[in-house]
């Protein structure tokens, strides 16, 4: 075990002492290894031996986000609604 000095960019230095630690084994059984591939965006495997492939990151990643903006705009129209409803007249 080394211990580092580091030096900031403002001149301030800090000292690195690492340490071991223990960690509580978790009883989660659902678990998933991804696997960041080269042709294939991300394979994604889990114990019981099933897989699920992203190929094609772009549609997918674009219908996440669509489904983010109508839910943002969903919820702009509640807060505008309640603004205006609670305005001093």
């Amino acid at each position: 075990m080394s211990v580092r000095l580091q030096r900031l960019r403002q001149g301030d230095y800090y000292i690195c002492v690492p340490r071991l630690r223990t960690f509580q084994e978790t009883k989660l059984e659902r678990v998933c290894a991804i696997d960041p591939g080269v042709v294939n965006f991300a394979t994604v495997y889990d114990p019981e031996g099933r897989t699920f492939c992203v190929k094609d990151a772009k549609n997918v990643l674009k219908q996440k986000f669509e489904a983010v903006d109508v839910l943002k705009s969903q919820l702009s129209v509640k807060d505008n609604v309640c603004e205006d409803r609670h305005k001093d007249k």
